[in-house]
């Protein structure tokens, strides 16, 4: 399964299609209103088959952490934000080439709840594909068939998009043992039953006084969610934040940005050094675990 993402001029619209071939496997492909997202395979899935992603059938939270350990081997789904842990985004599928593409034809294709910016990559389990849309929507759509199970509006106030410095977008969700995890632009977590789309909790990530975001994906790792914020370029410090998935605890804060005079005091002696400049964790972020260690990456 591959999500190829290519910009197209075609604002204002909102839309999901799914292609099928004519002779090979069934092809998913999410188009979204300034981004089209393609070459998405589903392979070993039938027409007739029932997607399930409950508590049960994923077993704890060590089993899922395997399968996230194993993505790369999975062909079958798009368990995260860049596929693997190493959020490298590259499918080993080959069927879509120059040989085949000619044979893509439309098998369904759904509205967006709104015609602003689309700019999640989404995530599918077991035939359920899960995404966000503007506003900080998700919804919840059988990959097989384009029909919508549920869809989650978490109303944020429509205030907050003068604090975004680029629309109202989101780009996308976490899963773990049956539930889905969402970051709203008003910077809240939420976390939903992936079953019904029901709110399970919700915490409020930022200080909703000041010129915080939230629009990227959450990351997800033994047993915890981990959620950054955007608004650097507005003048506040960015942080990430760890959060216990089963009840929404907050269990530690990491700041990446110095508190202000420590370090800018500490440089000026130097001629060769410049102030550091502002950073949050919105969009572009990621966290991998490896050998109990938190790695995170950013941009400055």
């Amino acid at each position: 399964m591959k999500l190829q993402a290519r910009n197209y001029d075609c604002m204002n619209l909102g839309y999901a299609m799914k292609y099928n071939f004519r002779s090979i496997k069934p092809i998913l492909v999410l188009v979204c209103s300034t981004w089209v997202l393609s070459a998405c395979e589903v392979s070993n899935i039938s027409p007739q088959t029932e997607p399930t992603h409950s508590v049960e059938a994923e077993g704890e939270t060590h089993a899922y952490q395997q399968r996230m350990v194993n993505a790369d081997d999975d062909t079958n789904n798009w368990l995260l934000h860049g596929r693997t842990l190493g959020e490298q985004r590259f499918s080993p599928l080959n069927a879509i080439n120059e040989d085949t593409v000619s044979e893509l034809d439309l098998a369904w294709h759904m509205d967006m709840p709104e015609p602003r910016g689309q700019e999640a990559t989404p995530i599918v389990v077991d035939g359920m594909m899960y995404t966000t849309t503007a506003w900080s929507n998700v919804m919840a759509v059988n990959a097989v068939t384009g029909e919508k199970i549920w869809h989650f509006d978490p109303e944020v106030p429509r205030s907050t998009g003068v604090k975004s410095c680029c629309d109202a977008v989101n780009r996308g969700v976490a899963y773990m043992d049956g539930r889905v995890f969402v970051g709203t632009l008003d910077g809240r977590l939420i976390a939903l039953d992936a079953d019904s789309g029901e709110q399970v909790w919700s915490v409020v990530t930022v200080d909703q006084n000041k010129n915080y975001t939230i629009t990227g994906a959450p990351r997800i790792a033994n047993g915890k969610v981990y959620i950054g914020n955007g608004g650097a370029e507005y003048g506040v410090r960015g942080y990430v934040s760890a959060y216990d998935a089963n009840n929404g605890e907050m269990l530690w804060r990491f700041y990446t940005v110095c508190l202000e005079g420590r370090v800018i005091q500490r440089v000026r002696s130097q001629s060769h050094l410049r102030p550091p400049r502002g950073m949050a964790n919105g969009g572009s972020w990621g966290v991998a675990v490896l050998f109990g260690i938190r790695w995170l990456s950013t941009a400055t």
